[in-house]
């Protein structure tokens, strides 16, 4: 399967442990504090500081544990990804896996809190598509894009939007496979996106997230209900019709230019400036909208009125897409229109 879950963690404010043998200390204690103590195990040591840590364990004798744990001051955390507990790289919407594991170590580790009750705190849905032409090839398309109060950054492998809340992460699967697993079974250029809710609110939000507080609302969830908001995420987040942004170059030298075409023609300058070198290319020279955004406060536009020509010209981009895409150009803009549609149709 092409979607699906990817990881998910959950945490319990209630919980008692049977034993801590085996775990790590968590970093954050500092020499010379009084350790906040927190609870006791049933064997008799008491829980303080900035809490334990127990790693997923992928090989071992006997049965190892399945999830990554954490126990602290504010809860006891669980984090699994439902996929990989079903296949190495394909993707699935059923949580029961999930649920079984959890289960498992909660008995293996002699654990006791209320699973069906727990918080979700976070959620990563995943999509995948093979595409016709490496990752790499995709790098100025997804610099052509602006995550909504986000900030952006390129990996020789992908491209990260995000902020504390909310993140998306276009990557080559089969590279990543490769490089960290050694798995090599998996398609060239497996693309993925993957929208990431960090945090509670904001996965609690019905419009905005998955509408879900407890691992219970988030089992009864239907494959279609998360996609469709996945999807709704994307074009909210990601593939807005009034965002675009691109590669860089010389600015210097461009400020000049522009600032000939606002001597001649004023506030009527930078349209001119537009309509002689096309937006794309505008794109492709300063890398970003927002660069070009500031070469016009330098020749003399006001910030105010900069935003609107930038929102103006994102627009214009996004719609070209869809003209592109009917006349079947292989442009920038006809690239956006290809992720969009793999992404989110």
């Amino acid at each position: 399967m092409n979607f699906g879950v990817d990881m998910l963690s959950i945490g319990a404010t209630g919980f008692h442990v049977q034993t801590l043998k085996g775990w790590g200390v968590k970093s954050g204690n500092k020499v010379g504090d009084d350790l906040h103590v927190f609870g006791r195990t049933s064997d008799g040591l008491t829980m303080e500081g900035a809490g334990y840590f127990l790693n997923r364990t992928d090989k071992g004798e006997g049965s190892p544990n399945r999830c990554t744990w954490e126990a602290t001051p504010h809860g006891l955390f669980a984090t699994v990804n439902p996929s990989t507990l079903v296949h190495g790289w394909s993707l699935t919407t059923d949580l029961e896996p999930a649920l079984d594991a959890v289960r498992h170590d909660m008995h293996l580790l002699g654990l006791d809190f209320d699973l069906e009750g727990t918080s979700v705190n976070r959620v990563d849905l995943t999509r995948q598509a093979v595409m016709k032409s490496p990752t790499a090839s995709f790098h100025s398309t997804f610099s052509a894009l602006e995550g909504k109060r986000m900030k952006h950054v390129q990996y020789p492998d992908g491209y990260t939007f995000g902020n504390r809340q909310k993140e998306v992460v276009f990557y080559d699967k089969h590279l990543q496979l490769l490089k960290v697993k050694g798995i090599d079974d998996a398609p060239p250029n497996l693309l993925r996106c993957e929208a990431r809710w960090k945090k509670r609110k904001v996965i609690g939000h019905d419009v905005n997230g998955l509408g879900v507080g407890t691992f219970s609302d988030l089992l009864g969830r239907s494959s279609s209900d998360l996609f469709g908001r996945y999807s709704r995420f994307l074009e909210t987040n990601i593939f807005r019709a009034e965002e675009g942004k691109q590669l860089s170059f010389d600015f210097a030298d461009e400020v000049e230019v522009i600032r000939s075409f606002v001597n001649e023609a004023e506030r009527n300058g930078w349209m001119n400036y537009v309509m002689a070198k096309g937006t794309e290319n505008i794109l492709l020279e300063f890398g970003s909208l927002d660069l070009f955004g500031d070469a016009l406060v330098q020749v003399g536009y006001h910030p105010k009125h900069v935003q609107r020509v930038k929102k103006r010209l994102r627009s214009g981009l996004m719609k070209q897409a869809i003209i592109d895409r009917n006349q079947k150009r292989d442009t920038l803009t006809a690239s956006i229109d290809t992720l969009r549609r793999t992404f989110t149709a």
